[in-house]
């Protein structure tokens, strides 16, 4: 079942799909690193699990292990959906993306001082 954006892999209030927001605190801390210079391999892997889980959390009844079950052109297909549907919730909750992202920075610096 797909995530909720408050309830990780139960559905929020509203049953709206969307991942939980530990799962976007996650995705976004990639992001930044990705952003700041090549990762390490077992990072990189763990960073495309994380996004590839926040896309599908998008996509009611697909999970991971309905993905690696499928093959490599529907794969294609439903990370596409994902995708699309992940840049849509940006679109449609730009007040939420900058107050997630700027949580993660905010950690970031904290941790450096």
């Amino acid at each position: 079942m797909a995530a909720g954006i408050n309830g990780g892999s139960e559905a929020n209030e509203m049953n709206a799909p969307g991942p939980s927001e530990t799962e976007l605190l996650s995705y976004f801390v990639c992001s930044d690193m990705a952003e700041a210079g090549l990762l390490p391999r077992d990072i990189a892997a763990a960073c495309s699990i994380t996004y590839l889980k926040v896309k599908l959390s998008f996509l009611p009844g697909v999970g991971l292990d309905d993905y690696l079950a499928i093959d490599a052109a529907s794969r294609a297909q439903v990370s596409r959906a994902g995708y699309d549907a992940l840049r849509d919730w940006y679109r449609q909750n730009p007040a939420r993306v900058d107050a997630l992202r700027e949580r993660v920075r905010a950690q970031s610096v904290a941790a450096v001082r």
